[in-house]
């Protein structure tokens, strides 16, 4: 099925993002030709790989014009929280809460995403056909209409994603990424399974995706991303948000299996308790932006991470 966006989806009438490159969509992962992004309904399962086989992200993008303090088309990620496990414990299950923030101002040619979620970081001298991939519950905000779907990108190539489900300013967000028939030893699992849930709304949306040999080393809190940003003020007006609960667990280092040889068990291990950093990439723009980080004993020492950016002009 053919990338839609959020807003030809939930408003059939309305178009691409026209201040993209023509052909293009904004996704999680970069700026892509719509032909390598690709729609499913929920509940479906996927494999890595797609009509696309070479990187196909677009760089035709600019930061900032200083002579009009805009922000122009910011290329991608602007502030998040990350932390590394290049060794066992690898990650094998990520959940995370967030609020959905108030949209900012109203523009078609603007997008905003918010998601946590697990990667993997290929070396390509060792591996070079295979590509990074990002496993992510998103929060998809578009001309001041919010959705979220449940996303598999692979780096600069294509993107799948389930079908969207609603989301209102002040409605709470989980999303979770967990792994299931895996090797605690080689990091490497069976499947993933990515769950986006609207829990003021009660409406969820899955996707169940392979990942081709890849393990998950690459841990994110919460992060905001956006594409087709004239203003500050387009970002979600809010100016900041805050995932709780954010909780990470190892792969399961012992697997019960049955007389077939079928793995029982749970799919996830001991607790991790992430050293998350920040990550604010852009420094030249207008716009402000800050991850912070926190783990707060009374709640069972979950984690927190809050994002906070300028608004105006």
């Amino acid at each position: 099925m053919k990338h839609l966006t959020i807003l030809s989806l939930l408003l059939p009438a309305l178009a691409f993002p026209a201040a993209l490159p023509p052909g293009y969509v904004a996704t999680p992962v970069g700026v892509l030709p719509a032909t390598c992004v690709t729609s499913v309904p929920s509940g479906s399962t996927v494999q890595p790989g797609g009509p696309c086989a070479q990187a196909q992200t677009s760089a035709a993008l600019t930061i900032h014009d200083a002579s009009t303090h805009t922000v122009i088309h910011p290329t991608g990620w602007l502030a998040a929280t990350i932390a590394y496990n290049f060794s066992a414990p690898f990650p094998g299950k990520l959940s995370a809460r967030w609020v959905v923030p108030p949209p900012g101002t109203a523009n078609p040619d603007a997008t905003a995403f918010l998601f946590p979620g697990l990667a993997s970081v290929v070396s390509s001298a060792s591996q070079p056909s295979v590509k990074p991939m990002i496993l992510q519950p998103v929060l998809q905000q578009q001309n001041g209409i919010s959705g979220a779907a449940s996303w598999r990108c692979d780096d600069g190539t294509n993107c799948v994603h389930s079908e969207y489900i609603w989301a209102y300013p002040g409605d709470l967000l989980q999303g979770i990424v967990e792994s299931s028939g895996c090797s605690a030893s080689s990091g490497l699992c069976q499947t993933w399974t990515i769950t986006t849930i609207n829990v003021t709304r009660g409406t969820s949306t899955v996707l169940y995706t392979g990942v081709a040999g890849q393990k998950m080393t690459v841990m994110y809190g919460l992060a905001l991303e956006a594409y087709g940003i004239d203003w500050c003020s387009q970002l979600p007006r809010s100016g900041s948000t805050t995932a709780t609960d954010i909780e990470v667990w190892s792969l399961p280092t012992i697997f019960p299996t049955l007389p077939g040889g079928q793995i029982i068990g749970p799919p996830h291990g001991e607790r991790i308790y992430p050293a998350w950093t920040s990550y604010t990439p852009i420094t030249n723009s207008f716009c402000t932006f800050s991850a912070v980080a926190g783990r707060v004993p009374s709640n069972g020492n979950r984690d927190i991470t809050v994002l906070t950016w300028s608004t105006s002009p």
